[in-house]
């Protein structure tokens, strides 16, 4: 599927949007990366064994796990002059299994605990956009995205979480209907915003 989504004032070209596919899987990555505030590339150091690269084992989730959420069919992209320019990540959200207890699980149960809150909703895992493509209208074209995805799963609401340190992206979701629902105060880890509270936000769907 490749259909044309819009026009704006920040590019002479239009922006096109559609499924991701498995050769996206290094933009992907790098964009779960930036709406994370590099917590993705951080869980999956944790995860690779010595000597082994994080960025190598990420990749090859998005190509292969269907099992991961951040398999590539769980994504759509925007593109300009076909590249990749933006990025979403968006599922209907399931009960979150009871982590074991390591560091990686310290660092998400704020998360879980959110996500255990939001069941059942459709969920934006991530908004991520590129820097030669902000200010075009991307990420509000890929919350319109996912509203639309949530409403054919039958989806009664959509959530998404965001730091209360990430003023920028939360004015970007207040301004397209979302509102907070619950918050958790935020584990740091290695090369994270130093504090802060996850915010769980919500938004009907109409």
């Amino acid at each position: 599927m490749n259909k044309r989504i819009s026009r704006n004032s920040h590019s002479k070209l239009e922006h096109s949007f559609r499924s991701a596919t498995s050769s996206d899987a290094a933009d992907l990555l790098v964009l779960a990366d930036i709406s994370s505030r590099c917590f993705f590339s951080w869980v999956w150091g944790e995860l690779a064994g010595s000597g082994q690269s994080a960025l190598e084992l990420a990749h090859r989730s998005i190509q292969t796990d269907q099992s991961s959420v951040n398999h590539y069919n769980n994504w759509d992209v925007i593109e300009k002059d076909g590249e990749v320019v933006a990025g979403l990540n968006s599922y209907l959200l399931l009960p979150v299994a009871k982590p074991d207890n390591t560091q990686v699980a310290k660092v998400t149960r704020p998360l879980n605990q959110l996500k255990a809150i939001g069941a059942g909703t459709w969920y934006i895992a991530s908004v991520s956009v590129f820097v030669d493509g902000r200010g075009s209208g991307a990420g509000t074209q890929l919350i319109d995205v996912a509203e639309s995805k949530a409403r054919r799963a039958g989806a009664k609401k959509l959530t998404l979480m965001v730091g209360s340190f990430n003023e920028r992206a939360r004015k970007l979701y207040e301004r397209n209907g979302f509102s907070e629902w619950d918050r958790r105060t935020f584990v740091p880890f290695p090369g994270a915003d130093p504090e802060g509270s996850w915010i769980l936000m919500v938004k009907e769907v109409q």
